[in-house]
């Protein structure tokens, strides 16, 4: 423990032998960044600036087919 005003609120660890956060997901989104959805608008005057068909060709390998119980 510190005295004083200063409290420790953590300890930050760089790994080198591993590759960013950023890095691993450009693999797995293979738009990313060029279509980075959380900084991409959603709608424009409206309207959704991607069609519903364009979304799932963009993320079909993580869209899953789900049926509902009757």
């Amino acid at each position: 423990m510190e005295g004083g005003d200063r409290v420790p609120i953590g300890v930050f660890y760089v790994n080198p032998h591993t590759s960013t956060y950023e890095d691993r997901l450009a693999k797995v989104l293979k738009v990313y960044p060029k279509l980075n959805p959380s900084n991409s608008p959603i709608e424009t005057l409206g309207k959704p600036v991607i069609s519903a068909k364009a979304f799932e060709k963009v993320f079909e390998e993580f869209v899953v087919q789900v049926e509902r119980a009757g």
